[in-house]
């Protein structure tokens, strides 16, 4: 079907963009700092806009161009804050048996913030990703791996690993993979890119507002411990994260028409 987006279109997509992203993501960021990371985002959103462009497909239906319901951005808060919990509990799973990775995250994070600039850092890592690489994943590479309501589950597995794969660093592959399913599985609930851009925003912009304060409240410590939660403590963040979820899940449930409810059998 001519503009029709297919796994193939997706594949060769995202292995452009992998290859740009090694080789002019990391020399633009290099070479000019904060503008390089904004020009790697509008490359991120650029390669999917002008593919679908040439293959002429509808971007309505490619990008999941709808507004919204307020309810949906409710559930998509909720989704946020229990996938958050699970990645949370991951990320210091990790960090335990494997403590020397602590130092890369700090490293990235000394590379990604601007310092003393929470504004800047709130454009350049919360908004700006929440809407380039949300129109890349959720919108192109998504719709090429979803073609009926049989295969959204595989698309929503397949993308958030594609997701994780991009930011190309061990200790952040598993969390961010999870996040790329939390905001696929909103996309294919409520039909809404918007809904995934909101989580997005939430999830990096949360980051960004922690590691701000974080440094300001280290500015006089020469030296900080690493501390981890307990067995117990991990428990009941997934208990939490269980229960925040399910709210996610009740708020995305779409109620039937008055017909789909009265088919007589």
């Amino acid at each position: 079907m001519k503009g029709a987006v297919h796994v193939s279109d997706g594949v060769v997509l995202y292995a452009i963009g992998l290859v740009l992203l090694i080789y002019v993501g990391s020399y633009v960021q290099l070479k000019f700092g904060a503008a390089g990371i904004a020009l790697t985002q509008l490359m991120i959103i650029g390669l999917p806009l002008l593919f679908a462009y040439y293959i002429k497909s509808d971007f309505k239906k490619v990008f999941s161009l709808k507004l919204p319901k307020f309810k949906h951005l409710i559930g998509a808060t909720s989704l946020w804050i229990g996938t958050y919990l699970i990645v949370f509990v991951i990320t210091n799973i990790i960090l335990y048996y494997f403590p020397q990775n602590q130092e890369i995250v700090e490293g990235l994070n000394d590379a990604l913030f601007t310092k003393d600039n929470l504004l800047l850092n709130i454009c350049l890592v919360a908004l700006m990703p929440a809407i380039c690489e949300e129109v890349f994943f959720r919108g192109f590479i998504l719709t090429s791996f979803k073609h009926n309501k049989k295969s959204y589950r595989g698309a929503i597995v397949a993308s958030g690993i594609l997701f994780g794969m991009m930011h190309m660093d061990f200790i952040r592959i598993v969390p961010t993979s999870i996040l790329g399913m939390a905001f696929a599985y909103a996309v294919c609930k409520t039909n809404s890119i918007g809904v995934s851009m909101f989580m997005h925003l939430l999830n990096n912009g949360f980051a960004v507002v922690v590691t701000y304060l974080s440094s300001k409240m280290l500015e006089n410590v020469e030296t900080t411990t690493a501390t981890y939660l307990s067995f117990n403590q991990l428990f009941v963040f997934l208990i939490l994260s269980i229960m925040f979820i399910s709210v996610a899940v009740l708020l995305f449930k779409e109620k039937k028409s008055l017909k789909e409810s009265n088919i007589v059998e």
